[in-house]
């Protein structure tokens, strides 16, 4: 028997937060709610107002939107989705004043749908789902943004890796192709002396030569002509 009170009222809360806001329903400000009405009747009907204003002699609820205020006082109200109370002076039919302060309704306001927001008739439910999946949502972004620069560090980083072993290998081969022209002008410079005397030698050879034969013309042609 427990068990079964115990789910039935599981059940009810649950139904509760599963519907709208009760101060949505156009039908219980156009057919059910009147004036006379108490306060503890009104927040039967309505629901828990967003804001109020309440002093000794009146009262006043608001459902679609709370009051404007500066510096602790009310400087603009809205003129829709409101309920009027005044304290109740005398009870009706005996005229006695009530043993304590009630505050009756003496004039309403119904909200202006068409300017309500959507979010306005969703349940608690509704929006806590919605909140949850919001929530959900924007941790998955959160984290599909920390991959994504994760892996633009990774990229710059192999970037930046990739941009000196080119710098270290073009510096390599400067250095080398450094040292092969060096020594390059080491073996031409030992090759040189070397090559001096034979050539020396070639030219004294030629100038012994061309004299030679430039004598031995000179004594022939004189042993013909002359």
């Amino acid at each position: 028997m427990k068990t079964l009170t115990l789910t039935y009222i599981v059940l009810l809360c649950s139904a509760a937060l599963a519907q709208s806001p009760k101060w949505t329903s156009v039908d219980n400000w156009r057919l059910k709610l009147e004036p006379y009405m108490t306060t503890p009747q009104v927040r039967l009907l309505l629901g828990e107002p967003i804001d109020r204003e309440v002093s000794r002699l009146a009262q006043i609820w608001y459902y679609e939107k709370g009051p404007t205020r500066e510096a602790g006082k009310v400087v603009k109200r809205p003129t829709s989705g409101i309920v009027r109370f005044e304290r109740q002076k005398t009870v009706p039919r005996t005229n006695r004043t009530p043993p304590a302060p009630t505050f009756i309704v003496i004039s309403f306001t119904e909200p202006d749908w068409p300017n309500v927001p959507p979010d306005a008739f969703k349940s608690k439910q509704q929006l806590a789902r919605e909140q949850q999946a919001q929530t959900a949502l924007e941790k998955r972004k959160a984290a599909e943004e920390q991959r994504l620069r994760a892996m633009k560090e990774r990229e710059s980083l192999a970037k930046e890796r990739q941009e000196q072993f080119q710098a270290a290998r073009k510096e390599q081969q400067a250095l080398f192709e450094k040292r092969r022209q060096e020594t390059l002008a080491r073996m031409q410079a030992d090759e040189t002396p070397a090559e001096e005397p034979e050539n020396l030698l070639s030219k004294y050879l030629y100038a012994v030569g061309t004299i030679t034969l430039t004598i031995a013309v000179v004594v022939f042609l004189k042993k013909r002509y002359l």
